[in-house]
């Protein structure tokens, strides 16, 4: 699967477009259900999940994948956790973030 057919799926899935420091890199955001909230982000129902697409090409070539969730909590620590390296493309990444919320909650709560 191609960044451009990633990006195409994703925006229809209401995920939204952000800024990328590179050109090999496109990012999306999408806030998803918690049962916690990072402390900078209060304002929102739920945690914010980052989804990195990289490729040399847009409309060609390997794409690696990543899913990112950061926060602070309310004793002012941060996390940052990352699921790379799925095997099975975008649906197998979107598949596990109910794992990394798991595990923000779980973290949260220590």
């Amino acid at each position: 699967m191609t960044r451009n057919k990633i990006k195409d799926q994703l925006i229809k899935e209401g995920w939204e477009e952000g800024k990328s420091n590179t050109f090999c890199t496109d990012i999306y955001f999408k806030v998803f259900p918690s049962k916690h909230k990072c402390l900078r982000n209060e304002h929102r129902d739920g945690v914010q999940i980052e989804l990195r697409a990289t490729s040399q090409y847009k409309h060609e070539g390997d794409v690696h994948m990543s899913l990112h969730i950061r926060g602070e909590t309310k004793d002012t620590s941060w996390f940052h956790f990352q699921n790379f390296s799925h095997i099975g493309g975008l649906d197998s990444y979107l598949k596990s973030i109910p794992r990394l919320i798991e595990i923000w909650d779980f973290a949260v709560e220590l």
